[in-house]
């Protein structure tokens, strides 16, 4: 932890500009689900295909996400990143359930990890603020 702290403002730099990106995918996909007729013909839908939202897109805003919990202990912040990313795993099991077998669901063990270093990265702050 404390080779981290002397690369800090690179962290945060970084972490803004993964934050921003994966907000603008969200906010992307989410225009794309909701208010697009007709798919097929859409713009995104090249972006999409190629970036997908249930693996690939979804991964990314969570790694984002564990990026800002490391860079940054503001609240709103942490509640902006850590919402399209569980908003987006709830889309995902959605669109699973039409799968079959067991080994569809192996797509999410990159979440479960994701989520298990998110909440060790809260604890420990939160163990930190205490000491101090």
């Amino acid at each position: 932890m404390h080779k981290i702290v002397g690369y800090m403002g690179a962290i945060r730099i970084i972490s803004a500009l993964l934050d921003v990106i994966a907000l603008m995918y969200f906010a992307l996909y989410m225009y794309w689900i909701l208010s697009v007729l007709d798919m097929d013909n859409h713009p995104l839908s090249v972006l999409f295909i190629k970036i997908n939202p249930m693996t690939i897109g979804t991964y990314f805003i969570g790694i984002s996400m564990i990026l800002h919990l490391i860079a940054f202990r503001n609240s709103v912040g942490r509640c902006i990143i850590c919402i399209p990313y569980i908003l987006s795993i709830i889309v995902s099991l959605i669109a699973v359930m039409g799968m079959t077998g067991w080994n569809d669901l192996i797509m999410y063990v990159p979440h479960i990890i994701i989520i298990i270093i998110a909440i060790a990265i809260i604890v420990k702050h939160k163990e930190k603020k205490k000491i101090l």
